[in-house]
């Protein structure tokens, strides 16, 4: 099965703003109303109930909207406008912006972030710019909270680029020291739950 079928394919990936501008949020195979559990997990081992954060590739904003309503100050971004649209309409406590990683406009810094499946969806070229960006938004000390495709993942017929644990330290040091990095899986709505990682970096 194929979870993007009938939606508008580019290649590897999908045309991100004629995907939200025409598949309900709760259709799409990431979607997940409630926090992300391997994010609250770490979230309630680390005890962090406040502080700023950043949610990139916020999509239609659920996950930004549960980070609000558990105490943090909140921004969700996106490149999509329809995206945002869709995440504005949720909740007014949370701060949506249209805004594409690889040329950020934000000139806020965060203490925490959080990416659930943004990383997987860049060109290998894009990977490092990404990480410069994490760098730069977040506090020396800040923590990144992300989730990607892993290579163990051999099921999904179709998505993004399957992450093995090395290429996660490759990309992001030196700026960050990768403090853990776990097997799990991505929810969702679909059946099969692909495999991935949840990794916890520090920004040195």
């Amino acid at each position: 099965m194929n979870p993007f079928e009938g939606t508008p394919l580019r290649g590897r990936h999908p045309d991100w703003q004629e995907l939200y501008a025409r598949v309900p949020a709760e259709r799409l195979p990431w979607h997940s109303a409630a926090l992300d559990p391997d994010l609250e997990g770490e979230l309630e081992r680390r005890a962090l109930r406040s502080g700023r954060f950043l949610d990139v590739g916020t999509g239609a904003g659920h996950q930004a909207v549960a980070l609000a309503r558990r105490g943090f100050t909140v921004t969700g971004t996106d490149l999509s406008p329809a995206a945002i649209t869709q995440a504005e309409a949720l909740e007014g406590s949370v701060q949506f912006v249209v805004d594409d990683v690889r040329d950020t406009a934000l000139r806020e810094i965060f203490d925490f972030a959080f990416d659930r499946g943004l990383l997987h969806v860049l060109e290998e070229s894009e990977r490092q710019r990404f990480a410069e960006t994490m760098a730069a938004l977040l506090r020396p000390g800040g923590l990144l909270f992300l989730k990607c495709f892993s290579d163990e993942e051999r099921e999904a017929p179709v998505g993004p680029t399957r992450f093995a644990r090395r290429d996660l330290t490759f990309v992001f040091e030196p700026a960050f020291a990768v403090l853990s990095c776990e097997r799990t899986i991505f929810h969702g709505p679909l059946p099969h739950k692909p495999r991935a990682w949840f990794a916890v970096l520090e920004r040195r």
